[in-house]
């Protein structure tokens, strides 16, 4: 059976999720790569023309180096599935809860 219509309905909702979370000026720079990559569009009618595109190869563009390398970016900075994750993420919380602290004096 072929999974590409599930992943690539995944990836879809995923990019339709991305695109309408609240934007933040850092995190825009990294949408733009991920658009300019192909693996987020702000339109369903993009994202169906992308699929159509790639029906007949999906793992020719998904193993692409640019999409792996924007991928890779991404996930690097927004979905990091770190082993180390509780001491990462407890890292992170003390770094803005003293940066909130400096904010207030």
């Amino acid at each position: 059976m072929n999974e590409f219509p599930d992943k690539i309905n995944e990836l879809i909702t995923k990019g339709l999720e991305l695109s309408t979370m609240g934007k933040h000026d850092e995190a825009e720079s990294y949408f733009e790569g991920l658009r300019k990559a192909g693996i987020l569009w702000d339109l369903p009618e993009a994202a169906a023309a992308k699929v159509e595109e790639i029906y007949d190869d999906p793992w020719a563009w998904w193993g692409s180096t640019v999409v792996q390398e924007t991928r890779q970016i991404f996930v690097d900075r927004f979905a990091s599935g770190r082993k180390d994750w509780v001491g990462f993420w407890v890292k992170a919380l003390e770094e803005e809860m003293a940066l909130s602290q400096i904010k207030e004096q």
